[in-house]
């Protein structure tokens, strides 16, 4: 763990977090005190915050709205209608609609979206199950996430997991992950996803075993078979662009939108992303 845990710091430094370092175990503890005995070093990388992926979703919603942009609720894409190789309109529930391009970003719902254009993208789907705690005093001083997250060998029968934790302003502290391999996008919470993720926890934070866990829930991200991301214009569609399976999507989501935006109007972005284009698989 400590070598996956340092190969991280080094790269949150290539990406420009100078202050990014790795503690030693009382080092570890100066910053996160409830800390375990038994936890031996930590990375650490003050530079980093959270975010409310409600509070940035709604945010961005209303700035796209004052910029002109229309969000259509509750609506489903029903179809293609292609030309000559490029897609003239996409048909909904609410009426078809024309543009010059499109962009997939579903998620979780991409595949499924793609067979429309009879196209099969090879993005997946995992749940991912995370928790909350009753309200208590103030004991963690910023995020933890679990060095166990980074391992490969803690991938065992299509199932995962890992402590990463947060404290809310109300006192709240949110416990994730555990992730499993699902059918028919299924969210429900499992015994076995609260026991795993509150047994690390606890591990790590021995204090923290008489605290209530009063909410659990589960979502469904996507990943895809080579661990990258999807995204770029399809070679079979050339004014279709797919941006899917990115990691921790919700915080990198200002700059996907970015080099989307850069790529679709320009042909070029500030970052070499061709290492993502869905032209690996044939695309």
């Amino acid at each position: 763990e400590k070598e996956a845990v340092s190969r991280l710091i080094k790269r949150n430094r290539d990406w420009g977090l100078s202050d990014a370092v790795m503690l030693d175990a009382e080092e570890a503890r100066a910053v996160e005190p409830s800390l375990s005995p038994s936890v031996l070093g930590a990375g650490y990388s003050p530079s980093e915050g959270s975010i409310n992926p409600f509070n940035i979703t709604l945010g961005f919603a209303e700035a796209a709205s004052r910029k002109g942009a229309h969000i259509s609720v509750q609506t489903e894409v029903t179809g293609f209608r292609p030309s000559s190789g490029r897609v003239e309109e996409i048909l909904t529930t609410a009426g078809p609609i024309k543009a010059d391009a499109f962009v997939i970003a579903t998620g979780a719902w991409t595949r499924g979206l793609a067979r429309l254009l009879n196209l099969d993208l090879p993005v997946y789907y995992h749940r991912g199950e995370a928790m909350i705690t009753s309200p208590v005093k103030p004991v963690l001083k910023g995020i933890v996430t679990d060095g166990m997250f980074f391992l490969k060998k803690a991938k065992t029968s299509g199932r995962h997991y890992g402590a990463a934790m947060a404290q809310t302003k109300d006192g709240g502290i949110v416990l994730a992950q555990a992730t499993s391999d699902v059918e028919n996008y299924d969210r429900r919470s499992t015994y076995w996803g609260v026991h795993v993720v509150a047994k690390r926890v606890c591990r790590l934070f021995p204090g923290f075993a008489g605290f209530e866990i009063v909410r659990s829930w589960g979502g469904v991200t996507p990943y895809t078979d080579d661990s990258l991301p999807l995204f770029g214009f399809l070679k079979s569609h050339p004014n279709v662009f797919v941006s899917a399976s990115f990691h921790s999507a919700i915080a990198i989501s200002p700059q996907i939108g970015m080099m989307a935006a850069d790529l679709i109007t320009e042909g070029k972005t500030f970052r070499d992303v061709s290492v993502f284009h869905p032209s690996r698989y044939g695309l």
